[in-house]
């Protein structure tokens, strides 16, 4: 057998360090896609030409002003608010909706809201009789929890000066589905009135990233990266206990919220969180709605696909307050 030289030998682990490259790249670009439900060419693109204006982080001193994508802006009729500082979009209702719906949109508390959140959020929007506010609440690195909460409690407490709490429903994403629940409790902790519903897809619940269960949803999980998330995480935490419930409100009082729900997909980390959420919650015999869906992967509720506009009707129901098929299994 022919024995390799160094040279030949070094050139192999170039190869296999571009190759790994190379999947790695091509992954990001896929979720990308899939998560911002745009086309794979419009993604190239966009990171072939470097950040843009529109993209980056704001209204705070340390960050251009965000601006809506441009297919967004001219799409939906919306009002641009501000209130403490911080900017929210309002998707206008032309009837007197009674409900409110506060967003609170994922992207591992570092990045903005983009596309997706906004068509979907308007489609429930149009479902439910409702006025829907996306607050763009202050992101890692440049600014932590605490300063989050100086925002959207206030934009809480605006909104119940026009709509009974009965008819707001906090509502997120991902890390948006976290802070959801971190919101209500810190609501709670200040003795303000509870939203009628608090409903969480596919939410980041501990930013610690602890649970044992995490390690066998690594092999399955075809987005969401540990080292990443960790990251993230620790970095929106700042010098806080990662356990903190305000980061982790796993961790916190689960007592005396409003109406909550929860749904998942089975191929993804934050399952074991979800999980766990739920027999906490069976435990202190505290009523939720808990719906996994076998083999889906994170936030595939804001996708169209068949899971995608079931878990979107749930949704739909929940907050009109319908009864409907709320099956999970095939």
């Amino acid at each position: 057998m022919k024995r390799q030289t160094p040279k030949r030998k070094l050139h192999y682990w170039i190869l296999s360090l571009l190759g790994l490259f190379a999947a790695g790249f091509s992954a990001f670009i896929l979720y990308t896609s899939w998560h911002e439900d745009r086309p794979v060419i419009s993604v190239v693109k966009s990171f072939a030409d470097g950040p843009e204006e529109n993209a980056k982080d704001g209204p705070y001193p340390d960050r251009p002003a965000y601006q809506l994508p441009e297919d967004i802006d001219v799409r939906y009729d919306y009002e641009k608010m501000s209130l403490n500082g911080m900017n929210s979009y309002v998707l206008k209702n032309e009837s007197a909706a009674e409900r409110k719906i506060i967003y609170l949109h994922g992207g591992g508390y570092v990045s903005q809201p983009n596309p997706r959140h906004f068509q979907w959020l308007a489609g429930v929007q149009g479902r439910t009789d409702s006025t829907a506010i996306l607050p763009v609440y202050p992101k890692a690195p440049q600014h932590q929890y605490e300063e989050a909460f100086d925002k959207l409690v206030p934009l809480y407490e605006q909104t119940l000066k026009t709509t009974e709490a009965e008819n707001i429903v906090i509502m997120g994403d991902s890390a948006g589905g976290g802070l959801a629940l971190a919101l209500a409790q810190e609501l709670n902790r200040q003795n303000i009135a509870q939203p009628g519903d608090i409903i969480m897809l596919s939410p980041w619940l501990d930013v610690s990233m602890s649970n044992p269960g995490i390690q066998d949803l690594t092999s399955v999980d075809p987005f969401l990266d540990l080292e990443w998330l960790l990251n993230a995480g620790s970095s929106y935490a700042g010098d806080a206990d990662l356990r903190n419930p305000m980061v982790s409100p796993i961790y916190g009082d689960m007592t005396g919220l409003g109406d909550m729900t929860l749904i998942i997909g089975t191929h993804e980390l934050f399952l074991a969180d979800a999980r766990k959420f739920s027999e906490i919650t069976d435990e202190k015999g505290i009523p939720i709605n808990y719906y996994e869906y076998p083999e889906m992967p994170h936030v595939f509720q804001l996708q169209n696909t068949e899971e995608g506009r079931r878990a979107t009707q749930q949704v739909v129901n929940i907050i009109n307050d319908e009864a409907g098929d709320t099956s999970t299994t095939d």
